[in-house]
């Protein structure tokens, strides 16, 4: 049988359809490349006055082109403060700017547009970063008139972006391998397979130790009021130094072990007092204040501006005074229960405020000179400011200030003249300013 040949299509039809199948092709690949590479990019603000309006410009224009998602600099502001950097060093140090870009529980930022001023009067720049580096990979010129960028002005500079941006940004991750039976294993075994797994968790946000010391300045008010008889003791301002750490030991702990923590703290000051005796002279006495506390906490973030600690634990104060007929040592042993705020006000200053409430408080040896069968509670409330000075160096100032109260049952050793002490109550008050520099890693 003859076949018939098909019908040929004429060349002045078949190549211009063939130029459209290349065209659309490349379309479609081009659309499909760009949905599979979406670049996350933040637009810092611009400096100076109208400085907003020109940041607005930019922003809308880029957020407006398909395969890229914008953020604004307050955006990545609450980044950098979530994982314990500053600011102004991410912007200035291309390693730490890696740090505030690469991904952990959100996705990685690709590319960072830093507006900053010209050379020339009525000109900015705007420097390209790579998010994968944090190295500059060019510069535009932004051409402004009465400090406004118009929207054809802002095309002009953000095509000139967008090329600069070809390369930059993070890598799509290797795939992982598919999983294989390890040696010797019996495929016809009922036992599970024993199958690889990746381990992608990061340490937990926010920093792994914190450590400061410095200077206080200290003032004890205490009195004893009795059926029988009483004194009061009051301290002028006495010097103090301290110490204090918090430590996060397993940060891989994803988010409740990961928060968990250890705090101690270490305080002593000292003074010269003078004991009216009762003929009319003076003795001097030196008074010597001590203590130290050890504890588990627990850290909880809300936003990147505002944190709750809790803890518990226990602490020991001693008051020596040397050797008088009126009042020797007091000695407190407690179990605290604190819960403590930290509250962003501005980029790197923070108000704290907390309270620690001492539910169980113990005399040990010094309660038999007042009484017997004490009953005692307190709590400390603490206030503090404290300010970044640069990456991971803080100064902190504050003001503690720590009440117990206690009551005793009988009669007490310790004789005021020729009457002792009975069914006494005891209030007892430490006013701690306090000044220190500390240090975050």
């Amino acid at each position: 049988m003859r076949k018939t040949p098909a019908p040929a299509i004429p060349r002045s039809i078949a190549r211009p359809l063939l130029g459209s199948v290349v065209v659309l092709t490349l379309v479609l690949s081009t659309f499909a490349a760009s949905a599979d590479d979406t670049r996350n990019v933040v637009v810092t603000r611009v400096p100076g006055r109208g400085g907003d309006a020109v940041t607005n410009a930019l922003f809308d224009d880029l957020a407006r082109r398909d395969g890229f998602v914008v953020q604004d600099q307050d955006w990545f502001q609450a980044r950098v403060d979530a994982r314990g950097l500053v600011f102004d060093e991410v912007l200035a140090d291309p390693v730490t700017l890696v740090s505030a870009t690469e991904a952990r529980d959100e996705e990685a930022i690709d590319a960072v547009l830093r507006p900053g001023k010209g050379k020339g009067r009525g000109t900015l720049i705007l420097d390209v970063i790579d998010g994968a580096t944090g190295s500059v990979v060019g510069t535009v010129e932004i051409k402004v008139r009465g400090g406004k960028l118009n929207a054809k002005g802002a095309q002009v500079v953000i095509d000139e972006a967008v090329a600069l941006m070809a390369n930059v940004g993070w890598p799509e991750p290797a795939p992982l391998p598919p999983p294989e039976l390890a040696p010797f294993e019996d495929p016809t075994s009922d036992a599970p397979p024993l199958v690889a797994v990746a381990d992608d968790e990061r340490p937990k946000e926010g920093p792994l130790v914190v450590i400061e010391g410095g200077v206080s300045a200290l003032r004890r008010d205490f009195d004893v009021v009795s059926s029988t008889v009483g004194f009061d003791y009051s301290a002028t301002l006495y010097p103090g130094f301290h110490v204090a750490a918090d430590l996060y030991p397993y940060p891989w702990g994803g988010a409740v072990v990961g928060n968990l923590g250890l705090t101690g703290h270490f305080l002593q000051g000292s003074e010269t007092v003078s004991l009216q005796k009762a003929d009319g002279s003076t003795q001097p006495l030196e008074s010597v204040h001590t203590e130290w506390s050890a504890g588990a906490i627990f850290r909880q973030e809300f936003s990147p501006t505002f944190l709750l600690r809790y803890g518990v634990g226990y602490e020991a104060v001693d008051f020596v005074l040397a050797d008088n007929p009126v009042y020797s040592t007091t000695t407190y042993t407690a179990l605290w229960l604190s819960a403590h705020a930290v509250y962003g006000i501005v980029d790197g200053l923070a108000f704290e405020g907390g309270l620690r409430a001492l539910p169980w408080v113990g005399l040990g040896a010094s309660e038999s000179e007042l009484g017997t069968g004490s009953t005692a509670f307190g709590a400390v409330v603490d206030l503090s400011l404290t300010y970044d000075l640069f990456a991971g160096v803080f100064v902190r100032g504050g003001y503690h200030l720590r009440a117990i109260t206690t009551t005793f049952e009988g009669t007490g050793t310790r004789q005021i003249g020729e009457q002792t002490l009975t069914n006494a109550q005891s209030n007892d008050f430490v006013n701690d300013g306090s000044l220190s520099l500390g240090y975050r890693y």
